[in-house]
């Protein structure tokens, strides 16, 4: 079964999954004062905080992250509280 990742954001509405999750790691490294990087995802975010959200489809933003943040470090907390202060998971499950 695959795990697709969609994020809605929590102020405008707008609804980021496919392609378009290029935009959400523009909007992370804006907020976090670093330039993007055109190859890869700030942090490797897309690895652990995609994969843990389109997996966890069933769960908000908040309950899937939230116990990431016992054994993160300090900058991926400030990834993770990102993430729950801006997006929900509007992730699902389908063949």
């Amino acid at each position: 079964m695959a795990a697709y990742l969609s994020l809605r954001h929590k102020k405008t509405g707008v609804l980021y999954s496919g392609g378009a999750l290029v935009q959400v790691d523009d909007m992370l490294c804006a907020h976090l004062g670093v330039e993007p990087d055109s190859v890869n995802w700030y942090g490797g975010w897309m690895d652990w905080i995609g994969f843990t959200l389109a997996y966890l489809s069933d769960k908000s933003t908040s309950e899937a992250l939230t116990p990431m943040r016992k054994n993160a470090r300090a900058n991926e907390r400030q990834i993770i509280d990102w993430f729950i202060s801006t997006f929900e998971n509007e992730s699902h499950h389908g063949r």
